[in-house]
Formats: structure tokens, sequence, C-alpha cells
């Protein structure tokens, strides 16, 4: 019978580096039978030519469960792969924006809002997008509502325009949304505009923002940009942070001045064509200039501009302001002192004036002629 323990010793000693040889020597040294020896040596080999096939097995289950392992990995990057490309032409729209550029922010009760807005596609594939364009009151809620299909084409960053008929809106105020979208994705974006009513609510308006010398005050506090509408087209109003910015235009077609950068084609409003002989002396177009400035201050102002002599051109423009009580001609005057005496000139009609004449002790009697 195999002595188990003995082929243990021998198992022990090989893989302790002894060679098969030494280990029988040994062995015999100590007392045991060759008999015994070599029946635990064959002992050893049989059992482990028995274990060959397991082993062989073992690996065989590995390198199988390796290569099911790598096929999964494989398939899931293949497919995450496809899916991303296909995500990118999905999701490519969730980049498209819209943006209003222009708006008309104040217009008259009836009239029609011009505005401007562009569409944005950064991506690579055209897109066949929804467009809403929503009118909404004060409250949030939905007045009119307009909706069509465009097709943005890819790189595209274009103006479009559009136009609102406010005939069946009341005065006050208004904001446009414009909403573009693609099955669930969608961009908008709004502004604010105002409906003033007729000439009598204006006056009205204005009477609420006025100090008591008739000049415009702007409210203290403001939400949307008409809040600060002080009803002049020569100047822009916005809310910046809850206050209001106002600033004047400079040119302003419109005031009936005909500024140096105005002429008939750019604004024929303020720069009538006047007929102006190389003969005339600088009085008979004074002349000329005063006859037209309670009708036409638009061609009294270019007859004044005619004039090369610096004092009597500013005479001209101080002449006709007065006449005309409008005193955006008087910032067509050279000479300071007498632009402050124009200015000066007109206190009793427009308080505001006051602010523009630079010599302290006119500016006191200006004040003080309110």
């Amino acid at each position: 019978m195999v002595d188990l323990r003995l082929v243990k010793v021998i198992q022990s000693a090989l893989s302790s580096g002894e060679n098969i040889n030494q280990i029988r020597k040994n062995l015999f040294n100590k007392g045991f039978p060759p008999q015994r020896i070599e029946e635990s040596i064959n002992y050893m080999n049989t059992s482990q030519k028995q274990n060959i096939p397991h082993n062989h097995s073992t690996k065989k289950k590995i390198i199988i469960f390796g290569s099911i392992i790598f096929l999964l990995m494989l398939g899931i990057i293949i497919f995450l792969f496809v899916f991303s490309e296909n995500a990118e032409k999905v999701t490519g729209p969730i980049s498209l924006g819209v943006k209003i550029t222009e708006i008309s922010e104040r217009i008259n009760e009836g009239g029609k809002i011009n505005f401007k807005y562009s569409l944005i596609n950064p991506t690579t594939e055209s897109s066949e997008i929804k467009v809403l364009q929503e009118v909404k009151d004060s409250t949030g809620k939905i007045i009119s509502s307009l909706s069509f299909e465009e097709t943005i084409s890819s790189n595209f960053d274009r103006g479009k325009f559009g136009e609102i008929d406010t005939s069946q809106l009341s005065s006050g105020d208004y904001s446009l949304t414009v909403t573009i979208s693609l099955n669930s994705f969608s961009s908008k974006t709004n502004e604010y505009f105002k409906i003033l009513g007729n000439p009598s609510e204006f006056s009205n308006e204005s009477n609420e923002t006025q100090n008591d010398t008739g000049e415009y005050v702007p409210p203290a506090e403001c939400e949307f940009h008409s809040d600060c509408d002080d009803n002049n087209l020569c100047t822009t109003n916005s809310c910046e942070n809850n206050e209001c910015e106002i600033q004047q235009i400079s040119p302003c077609c419109g005031n009936g001045v005909c500024e140096s950068s105005e002429s008939p084609s750019i604004c024929s409003e303020d720069c009538q064509e006047a007929q102006i002989s190389s003969d005339l002396t600088d009085a008979e177009i004074i002349n000329l200039a005063v006859e037209e400035a309670s009708t036409n201050s638009g061609a009294a102002s270019q007859y004044c501009a005619s004039i090369e002599h610096e004092t009597n051109k500013d005479s001209c423009f101080i002449r006709i302001a007065y006449i005309s009580e409008n005193s955006a001609l008087c910032s067509q005057i050279i000479e300071v002192d007498s632009k402050d005496d124009c200015y000066l000139s007109l206190a009793t009609l427009d308080a505001s004036v006051c602010q523009e004449i630079i010599n302290p002790i006119k500016k006191v009697a200006c004040e003080a002629v309110q």
C-alpha cells in the first residue's frame, strides 16, 4: 500500500529543488525500503499525469471565458460608437439658437411692429424647425401667435425679418417671444415693447413723469425698457439693473434740424431741398431762413447751414430756433456764449434746456425764469 506521507515528503523535497535520485538516496539512508520509495515515486508521477488533463481543461475554460468577455466589451464599444454618432445627429439641434436683434420698442396704437431676429445653427446638419411667434400682455397672457416651419442650413447664422400687426392691441406693455423647436428640443428669446395710446394719453402719461418745470423725470425703478419711455424720438430709453438709462440720439431724424451728417436723401423730413443762390448775401439768407422757420424748420436749418461766416451762421440759428420753438437748433451754434443765449431764450418753453447751458450765471438765470 502506498505511504501517502512518504509521497508528500518526496513532493516537498522536489519543491525545494532536490533531484529525484538525491531524494531516493536520502530516503534509503533514512531506512525507507527501496520498494516503498519507488511505489511512492510512481504514485506521485501517476497522480501528476492524471492531473494534467484537468489543468488543460481549466486553462481552456479561462481562455473561453476571457474571449467571451472581450467580445462583450468589443460589442459595447461598437454600440456606444454607433449610438454616439446617431445621438450627435439627433441632439445636434440642442445647439440651435434664436435671438431678437432689433425691435421697435415704441409704436403708436394700430401701427405695425417691425423686428429682426437671428436663427443660429452651428452644427453640420440642416434642420427643419418650427418657429413660433407669440405676443403676450404684461400678465403673460398670449394675445396672438403665429407658427410656421423654416429650414436652417448647416453653419447658419442669419437675420430674419418679421412684422406684427397691432391693430387689435390696446395701449400698454407687451412682449414678443420667438421660439424655435425641433423634436423635443427648443430655444427661445423675448423682447418687450410698448403700444402708445392716442396723443391725449401721451400728455397724461407724460405729465405723470414731469417735475414742476415740465422736465421729464424717469421713474426711480424700472422693470421693462418701456418703463423709461420719455416719448422723445431723439432719445434711446433702456432699463438696466432696474434703473433708467436715457441717451440722446445724434443726429436725430425728425427733430426739425438738418444736422451736419444729414441730407435730403438721408432724412427728407429734416432736410428739405432749399434753393440757395450763390449770389445771396448772409443777411438775405437769414431772412429766407426766418420766413421758413415757423412752417419748415428743416429748410430754415439748411439756409443757416449754408452761411460760411461763423458769427452770422450762429445768429441765423438763434433766430430760427426762437421762431420755431425748437431747442435742437441751438446745438448747431458754434460759439459757446451764443449757444447759451439760444437755450436761454427758450427756457420758458422747455425747462430741460437749462441743462445744456455752460455759463454758470446764464444757467442760474435760466433756472430762475421757470
